[in-house]
Parts: structure tokens; sequence; C-alpha cells
């Protein structure tokens, strides 16, 4: 946002909370992920906090009302069969972009996100 123009250096360095986090889990790193940091971006009033879990291709997006994080939505990037094997009602409501909410209008497409892929 543009009043928070401001956290950052001519440098590069922060100082300040970010408006949005993003963070990408890795098997060593998500038990710590999920706890620690996120309890510290929710102190530091960060208000969008995304948890991305490559392996699963899902991303869990937080934001922050009242001091509080809440779940406001999961996305999943299904391949092919996976989505085959949805009903017609769980496919009606899959997601294919994930809105930032702290930037108005601005959706990023699921298989923009996970385009490399895992395994």
């Amino acid at each position: 946002m543009k009043e928070n123009e401001q956290i950052i250096s001519w440098g590069g360095d922060i100082y300040g909370s970010p408006d949005m986090v993003v963070e990408i889990l890795s098997r060593s790193t998500k038990k710590r992920d999920l706890t620690i940091k996120k309890d510290t971006y929710e102190r530091n009033v960060v208000r969008e906090y995304w948890i991305i879990d490559p392996y699963m291709k899902a991303i869990s997006v937080y934001l922050l009302r009242d001091g509080k994080y809440f779940l406001d939505d999961e996305y999943i990037l299904f391949d092919d069969k996976e989505f085959d094997k949805l009903t017609d009602e769980e496919k009606a409501d899959v997601k294919h972009e994930v809105p930032v909410s702290i930037l108005d209008g601005l959706k990023i497409p699921l298989n923009y996100i996970f385009k490399w892929g895992y395994k």
C-alpha cells in the first residue's frame, strides 16, 4: 500500500511490517511457518498472509481482522485427473484465481503460481 512505502530503504531493507507476506512451506520448516511465523506476522499487523504448500498445490489465505487472523479461503490447483473425480457441485466451487485483498481487483491464477511444479 502507498502509505507503507516508507518502510523500505534505498538499500532494500524493510523497517516495519509489510502489508502482505507469502510463505512457501518446505517440509523442514512447515511447523515453524504455521505457528511461530504466523503468530509473529499477526502480532506485527501484517494484513494478509498466504501459506503456499507447493507439494499439495494449495494456498491458504489468512486476513487480519480485529488483530487476529482468520482463514479467508483455501485454493487448490487440481490436475485433470483429480478435477474429473469431483462432483459437479464440487467443480462449481473450485476457484482458479487467488484474489489479493490488499490490492483491490488483483487476482493471481493458480496455474501461474504453481507453474514449475514440485514432486
